[in-house]
């Protein structure tokens, strides 16, 4: 897939929302709570239609100001799933997954 430069700019939204909720996921002075484990994918599809829901599902799930977790893929580029339409060699595909404690 050969992304143009608008959808390029829009993976990057997508991308920059989860990179800060990963950092909310670290943050210090959270309380020692009960956690619901909780796993999710979010389809490359998502990050690059759909920048309005990821920043939604952020936005909830930073709601819960105890909530720890990791967020994986963000900077690991998937070879030949998608590239810039002004840089062939820019691989921009992402395999995102989640894992969450949640505070019940």
């Amino acid at each position: 897939m050969v992304l143009s430069d608008e959808a390029v700019a829009d993976l990057s939204t997508s991308l920059e929302s989860l990179k800060g909720l990963n950092d909310f996921l670290h943050a210090p002075g959270k309380e020692e709570v009960e956690l619901h484990e909780t796993a999710h994918v979010i389809a490359f599809a998502a990050l690059l239609h759909n920048q309005k829901a990821i920043s939604s599902f952020c936005d909830l799930v930073k709601a819960n100001a105890n909530t720890r977790g990791e967020v994986y893929g963000l900077d690991n580029p998937i070879n030949g799933l998608a590239t810039a339409a002004s840089d062939p060699t820019r691989q921009l595909g992402r395999f995102v997954t989640l894992e969450l404690m949640v505070g019940l």
